[in-house]
């Protein structure tokens, strides 16, 4: 969370040909995380939104808007110190890793809940289709 929250206290500065690439990495990083969001609200069962890579999409894609920040920023507001491009890539990388591990752990315990749920649904169908057939064989 601090990693979203420390913009709020950087002065970011486009003026450079860095920062414009910034500025570019930014906005290109918000379409893709938005576009990534949008396809598993509008289209949750495709193979995109199913498999893992396109249900992890929203937890990778920040890393290039994150960048383009990184780029962006020129000082710390609260310390009035030179910002150096690294530590809030450093910070950004930390984010992103534990935040995909997370949601790897989410995406196979969802697999694994629907392996299980439909192991048991198959198991009580047949369970139902046996008693039925004791049902019919006693008359």
């Amino acid at each position: 969370m601090f990693v979203m929250l420390l913009p709020a206290f950087m002065r970011l500065r486009v003026s450079t040909s860095s920062q414009k690439l910034g500025l570019g990495l930014y906005l290109t990083g918000l379409l893709i995380y938005f576009a990534s969001w949008a396809v598993l609200i509008v289209f949750p069962q495709c193979a995109w939104s199913t498999s893992e890579i396109g249900f992890m999409a929203p937890a990778y894609t920040p890393i290039v808007w994150l960048a383009g920040i990184g780029l962006i920023g020129t000082e710390l507001l609260f310390l009035r110190v030179r910002f150096k491009p690294w530590i809030y890539w450093t910070l950004s990388a930390l984010f992103i890793v534990f935040h995909n591990l997370h949601v790897i752990t989410v995406f196979s315990r969802g697999i694994l809940t629907v392996a299980v749920t439909a192991r048991q649904a198959t198991t009580f169908n047949d369970g139902l289709t046996g008693s039925r057939r004791n049902t019919r064989q006693t008359r």
